[in-house]
């Protein structure tokens, strides 16, 4: 009876952990330094350096990884869009089948920023849109 229990957990686990998410923080760096983020107020950087490529490599291994089917990928930050080649990631992602996602504070988005996100095959975007009046903000 033990057993079944067991084996009926792990069949459970395995049903919720298939489906997955990825987050990419590709960098921490953004050209603000709001409030309610912490991120700019990390003092060390991490020793280790991710070019895009390896990010790349990492997209395309996903479908690789037994016991788990990745669904989307979210592209976050610091602020994305300050890296050049977060687009080609989208794409890559977009290209893989994979749902992508981006969080941004849309500073750097202007109409030839907004055309090159429409082609990368990015499926959504999350915008934080804050205020540095606490009054229009809250």
């Amino acid at each position: 009876m033990l057993e079944q229990i067991n084996e009926n957990i792990m069949d459970m686990t395995r049903k919720r952990r298939k489906d997955c998410f990825l987050t990419i923080s590709f960098n921490d760096n953004c050209m603000f330094r709001c409030k309610m983020c912490q991120i700019w107020k990390k003092r060390e950087r991490s020793a280790i350096e991710i070019k895009a490529e390896g990010f790349k490599d990492v997209i395309r291994s996903l479908k690789n990884i037994d016991g788990y089917e990745f669904k989307g990928i979210t592209f976050a930050g610091g602020e994305p869009l300050v890296e050049p080649e977060i687009l080609d990631l989208v794409s890559v992602a977009a290209h893989e089948g994979f749902f992508t996602v981006m969080s941004s504070n849309g500073y750097l988005i202007d109409e030839g920023m907004a055309k090159k996100i429409a082609f990368s095959g990015l499926n959504s975007i999350n915008l934080s849109l804050d205020s540095h009046n606490p009054e229009m903000h809250d």
